[in-house]
């Protein structure tokens, strides 16, 4: 796409550098481990889930939190589909959205609606604020926002994500915030 202009590349974000020498040096260390190579529940190993939820409470004020680990961000967000959605409730992906997040909302039988985006790629959230409030619509019970944007790699300004469910008048839905997707 080099020296294109008006194109914007979809394409899938890869990584082209390696990972720190400390990380290599625990995957090696971690190599050698009995339950390295073992199954675990799908949220995660207890100990680890311990460990969080002990941070939580003490660094962030947050009591009776429920803490999952995955083994990556597809995975997290079929299970929290799998909590929060029952067969033909509403979920909104912006578009473009990520290929993974639609085919975990078909799988779990949900109304998938498409959200607008500007221009600049960002979401539009007076529309997402007016669909939201929308009392002729059935309620919308998941709104799914990937920042990064996947696939188009474009940051949602943390002063943006708390605005349009502020101003819903509704129940808010879950907001399910899939970071460095």
């Amino acid at each position: 796409m080099r020296g294109k202009e008006g194109l914007l590349s979809l394409a899938q974000g890869i990584v082209h550098w390696k990972p720190p020498p400390s990380a290599v040096d625990a995957v090696r260390a971690g190599l050698d481990e009995d339950d390295t190579n073992s199954y675990c529940a799908d949220d995660g190993l207890a100990a680890l889930r311990e460990a969080l939820t002990a941070k939580i409470k003490r660094e962030n004020g947050l009591a009776n939190s429920a803490i999952m680990v995955t083994s990556g961000s597809n995975q997290a967000y079929v299970n929290a589909c799998l909590c929060l959605l029952d067969q033909h409730d509403v979920a909104i992906v912006f578009c473009p959205y990520y290929f993974n997040h639609m085919m975990a909302l078909q799988m779990v039988g949900a109304n998938v609606e498409t959200a607008a985006v500007l221009d600049n790629l960002q979401p539009d959230l007076e529309a997402l604020a007016k669909r939201l409030s929308s009392s002729t619509h059935a309620p919308v019970k998941l709104v799914t926002v990937c920042n990064p944007g996947n696939p188009t790699g474009v940051m949602v300004p943390k002063a943006s994500l708390g605005t349009t469910s502020e101003k819903s008048h509704l129940q808010r839905p879950s907001i399910v915030n899939i970071l460095g997707h």
